[in-house]
């Protein structure tokens, strides 16, 4: 018996952007964000710690 597809609300994110994205372009944004989460580093908002 074939698997049934999956309903969108049922599916993950990275299942949504499978279906959504062509493969190139799904592996090139899963790179991007890769390295943007390497690099990223949480940074103190000063407007936030002012308000006291």
């Amino acid at each position: 018996m074939p698997k049934s597809k999956k309903h969108p609300k049922d599916m993950t994110t990275e299942e949504i952007a499978k279906a959504v994205f062509h493969p190139k372009l799904h592996q090139k944004l899963r790179d991007k964000i890769k390295e943007l989460d390497e690099g990223k580093k949480p940074k103190s908002d000063s407007k936030l710690s002012s308000h006291k």
